[in-house]
Order: structure tokens, then sequence, then C-alpha cells
């Protein structure tokens, strides 16, 4: 039998928040005798005290009361979005839209509701629509690139992140996400002056500081990647990704007892990524530790049973304890599931 490690490390290549983007809702000023807007009022107050189901009641007695008021079917539209209601979110939206056409930000929550949904053709088509309606905002044709980034069109989404920063020149958020298009198109020169800039307007900016850190691994420059990535987990501990990333780092370098460390620190802090167990049993591999490698080879597949990496290495780690059957048994599932390089895992086995 013939076998080979495998070492897939998380990186995390932009960022964007949804629940950051919900415009405030403000009270109407109304005479004494109009229900409608006294009712809507009342939504907003409940609001504001978090009681969200209280809220969607106001909105929608407001509605009944004023089958035209948009404003009440946009609110609600953003709460349910709140409440991860998507679809019933989208409704709302849809109301809105039909009731005032040209009302941008309609048109962007939805787009964000699109967004949570993966439905990334939708998200942009509406991300589109608020930007032509109202293209001094910056944010629309932020998102204009994050849906054409999950889409795959790295083209079109460095062209909108261009946009949102001409807008916006202090958006770190945009200069970050840009760079990692650029990194998507191979301009990693670009890409590191980007994530550059994120962290200029924003120096506490923990991912773009992972996110040189992986440029630099890519281009062999582990000492830098080091210290970007140090740099990254002392802004933010919490950061998973930057120790799983510097543990990567560490196997490369052949350090497998720092990237075991990191990458126990990387599943203390999210014990739901299967990468990062699947490359602390790769460590393990390295230190001759075989009975340790397949544990953790299996909890990464415990996680993600689609992880064909994470069989081809369980394989491994089964041939080494001797389990041959076993072993052919996962490189066969790795095969199935596309793994590269069938033929380094097929040859031996029946």
């Amino acid at each position: 039998m013939k076998r080979i490690i495998l070492l897939f490390a998380l990186i995390l290549i932009f960022v964007f928040q949804l629940s950051a983007q919900v415009d405030t809702m403000a009270t109407l000023v109304v005479s004494d005798n109009q229900d409608a807007e006294l009712t809507y009022n009342k939504g907003v107050e409940s609001y504001k005290m978090k009681n969200f189901d209280k809220s969607i009641e106001y909105f929608s007695a407001a509605i009944k009361r004023k089958p035209d008021f948009y404003q009440a079917y946009y609110n609600r539209g953003n709460i349910k979005k709140e409440l991860n209601k998507l679809k019933e979110s989208i409704e709302d939206f849809d109301q809105v839209v039909k009731i005032k056409s040209n009302y941008d930000k309609a048109y962007f929550s939805r787009g964000l509701a699109y967004l949570a949904l993966k439905d990334f053709k939708n998200a942009l088509a509406d991300f589109t629509a608020a930007g032509n309606i109202n293209d001094k905002e910056a944010k629309y044709f932020y998102y204009c690139g994050v849906a054409n980034f999950l889409i795959g069109d790295y083209n079109k989404a460095e062209k909108n992140y261009t946009e949102a920063v001409r807008i916006k020149p202090d958006y770190a958020f945009a200069y970050n996400d840009r760079g990692s298009a650029k990194r998507k198109l191979k301009n990693f020169t670009g890409a590191i002056v980007d994530y550059q800039l994120a962290i200029k307007n924003d120096p506490n900016f923990a991912i773009a500081y992972n996110n040189i850190g992986s440029v630099n691994r890519e281009l062999k420059e582990y000492n830098e990647a080091i210290v970007n990535f140090s740099t990254a987990i002392r802004i933010d501990p919490s950061l998973y990704n930057a120790y799983n990333n510097r543990g990567s780092v560490y196997f490369e370098m052949e350090e497998y007892d720092k990237a075991v460390e990191d990458f126990q620190k990387a599943i203390e802090l999210n014990g739901s990524n299967s990468m990062s167990f699947n490359n602390l049993g790769a460590a393990y591999m390295k230190q001759q530790k075989y009975s340790e490698a397949l544990e953790q080879f299996s909890r990464a597949l415990e996680i993600n049973q689609d992880f064909a990496e994470a069989y081809g290495n369980r394989g491994n780690a089964k041939e080494m304890t001797r389990d041959f059957d076993g072993a052919c048994a996962d490189w066969k599932k790795a095969i199935e599931l596309g793994i590269n390089n069938p033929e380094l895992y097929s040859k031996g086995c029946k």
C-alpha cells in the first residue's frame, strides 16, 4: 500500500455582517385620531424593548387598518429576518416594493434575506436594484461584491468593492473583501495591499491580519505568516481559524509540537470545525501517534460525513495500525468523494 498525508487549513477569506446592516426603526409623529400610525408606533416601541412577537402583532394590526402601510411591512419584515423567518420576511419586503417601488432599503433588506438563504443570484439582483435607486450608499455596492464573490465572479466582486470604497474611503470591510477577491484572482500583491488598507482603517481588524498570513502561507513566507497570525490572535484571542492557520504553517515548517498546540486551541474555541480535527490528526501522524490521529480523523468525519480528505487520512492511520481492510474502505470512500490522486490510495487494495 502507498500512503499520503493531506492537510487542509481553514482560511477565512472574506467577511460580512448581516445583523449590522438593519436600519433603525423610526417612530412616526401623528395626530391623535390616526389609529394605524399609533399602532405602528407601539410596534416600534415594542421592538426597542426587544418584545419582537408583540412588535409583529402591532405592525400586523397597523397593516390591517392601512393596507398600503409600507413602513409597517418593512419593519415587520426586518423583525422576521432577525428571527430567521427568512421566507416570511421576503414576503413582507415583496409587499413593500409593490407599494413603493423605489424604496431602496426594502430591496437591500430582501437581498440580505436571500443571502442568508444562500440564494445569491436573487440577493445580487436586489442589491443591484438598491444601488440603482441610491448610488450614494456604499453598503449596497459592498453587498453586490459579497454576492458576486459567493457566486464565484471575482472580477465583478472586485469592481463592486472598488465602487464601495470610492463612495466610503474608510470602508475596512470592503478593502478586506476586495483583497480576498484579488487573492482568488491570484493577485497576491494586490490582496496584501488591500488587507493592509483594511487594517489602516481599522487597526484592530484581526481577520485582515489573518488573511495577510494566509497569503504569506500561500507564498511560503512562513515567518511573515506566523507574525500575522499571531497578531490576529493577540487582537482577538477567540479567532479559532487564526490558530488553525498558524498551526498549518507550523506543520509545513515541520514544527509538529507547535502545530498540535495550535490545532488543539482551535478545537477548544470551536469544537464544530472538522478541518481543525483533520489537521490535528495529520500532525499526530507526523509524530507517529497513529491511534490519536485515528481518533481525530473520526471526529472530523462525525462533523462532516463528506470530508474526503479526512477519509483519506483516516485510511492512512488505519494502515499504520494494521487495519488494512478499514484503510481500503476509507480510501475507497475518499475516491468516491472526489479526492485528488486516487491512485495513491487504491494501490494495494483488492
